[in-house]
């Protein structure tokens, strides 16, 4: 009933769909299989988590109801039938091909089934039908489309056609993401694979690098989700304006914060270009790297005893870094970056920020993207040292001014029921309208 009512909702012909209810009324599905493993959870990004239709399991869906799966990089990817009380039959794969949604590589792509007729039993000898390549060995956004028929020849039934996208990730999704939202993984499989002008002189996006641990994927995906604005495929993105109404607000039945990651993404598909402040950047940072199999994260808020500090000229997601023109000063309250979780606030802490690109790196060497990777002959951005960094008569860093404290403060203002007064925080990710 779910796949009818989804294919009502997209509003197909009466007679696409007569046809995709003939050809695909029998009563099986055909579901995925990891070998020495299991495909991860995932969920639609439509709907709470009360709504049963918003829960995907991993099954192959069709090209009038395309399902979605999540497995490890390198997996031994495979299918079986799941007969639902139905009758039993042998059965065999027609085709299936595994392309890129990201660039134009294939992956495999294979004919007629070579393993023969199935046992129609999967725990029996040749019952799951394993595809012919593992999966990539690094993150990817993939489509995987073929078919199955079965019985004997020239019995049937012969299904739709089958279809579903793939998501290859780390691990499996972190805390908030689990289950990991659909929508989002496009994004965040799309951020990992971001690859910068090799050339350093100009904003051009590219979507082709081989991210496989967890430090290229996280410098990766803050760079990605920074330059989202100018990238395809995938449209949309956020534009920096620290003064903004964020897309985080009070839910007082949970007595917590909810971040409106629908909203966001629903203005972001038809290639809509929404404010966002550093709330709502470091925050969809995090997501993105739960998605994905990295471990937890959280936001931290930085300050400088509680009161108004002035950065360093920055240039705030949207804007394209490599031209000096679009780096300004800005008057802060305070600032967010991104941080592992469950970390003591310490000054020497890892910090990611795809909310505003340096001009220039913590040595002085031209930078100009968002603070996010591995300083040359040094270590990663941390955070003493990403505040404020006096080099000769240079102050390099977020904030400016030799006058300034050289160590930020946690601010305490933002926390979820149960956390201490002053703690990391995420809030928690929803479907509902932000104005209901």
């Amino acid at each position: 009933m779910r796949t009818i009512a989804r294919i009502l909702r997209a509003g197909l012909p009466a007679l696409v769909l007569s046809l995709a209810l003939i050809q695909g009324a029998s009563a099986y599905k055909v579901v995925f299989v990891v070998e020495n493993g299991a495909p991860y959870p995932l969920r639609w990004g439509e709907a709470e988590l009360s709504d049963p239709a918003e829960y995907k399991w991993p099954e192959w869906g069709t090209t009038y109801a395309p399902g979605a799966v999540g497995v490890q990089i390198g997996a031994i990817l495979g299918i079986y039938i799941d007969w639902e009380g139905g009758p039993k039959m042998e059965w065999q794969i027609t085709g299936s091909t595994l392309v890129s949604n990201l660039t134009s590589a294939m992956y495999w792509s294979e004919g007629l089934d070579p393993h023969g007729w199935h046992n129609p039993d999967k725990d029996k000898p040749n019952g799951i039908h394993w595809f012919p390549e593992p999966v990539p060995g690094f993150i990817e956004w993939a489509t995987l489309t073929g078919d199955v028929i079965t019985g004997q020849p020239p019995m049937g039934p012969m299904g739709a056609g089958k279809k579903s996208e793939l998501f290859v990730i780390l691990d499996n999704p972190k805390i908030p993401m689990t289950p990991a939202w659909v929508t989002l993984l496009r994004y965040s499989c799309k951020w990992a694979r971001y690859r910068r002008d090799q050339s350093f002189q100009s904003f051009q996006s590219y979507w082709d690098a081989e991210t496989s641990n967890e430090n290229d994927a996280r410098q990766r995906i803050t760079f990605g989700l920074f330059a989202q604005k100018t990238g395809q495929p995938l449209n949309g993105g956020f534009d920096y304006f620290p003064w903004d109404d964020s897309w985080i607000k009070w839910n007082s039945s949970r007595n917590g914060y909810d971040y409106h990651l629908k909203d966001v993404l629903d203005q972001w598909e038809p290639g809509g270009i929404i404010y966002g402040d550093c709330m709502d950047v470091s925050v969809m940072n995090a997501y993105a790297f739960c998605t994905v199999g990295l471990s937890s994260h959280r936001t931290r808020q930085l300050t400088e005893n509680q009161t108004p500090f002035n950065t360093n000229p920055i240039c705030g997601i949207g804007d394209d870094p490599y031209w000096i023109f679009n780096y300004d000063p800005y008057p802060l309250n305070f600032h967010s970056v991104t941080v592992k979780a469950g970390q003591t606030f310490s000054q020497t802490t890892r910090l990611w920020d795809a909310t505003a690109a340096q001009w220039e790196d913590l040595l002085g060497n031209d930078y100009r993207f968002p603070p996010a990777y591995r300083v040359p002959g040094q270590d990663f951005w941390r955070q003493r040292a990403y505040w404020r960094t006096v080099l000769g008569p240079d102050v390099l860093g977020l904030v400016s001014g030799v006058l300034e404290p050289d160590e930020p403060i946690r601010a305490g203002w933002f926390k979820e029921p149960g956390d201490p007064v002053e703690a990391d925080w995420i809030p928690g990710a929803t479907t509902l309208p932000i104005n209901p």
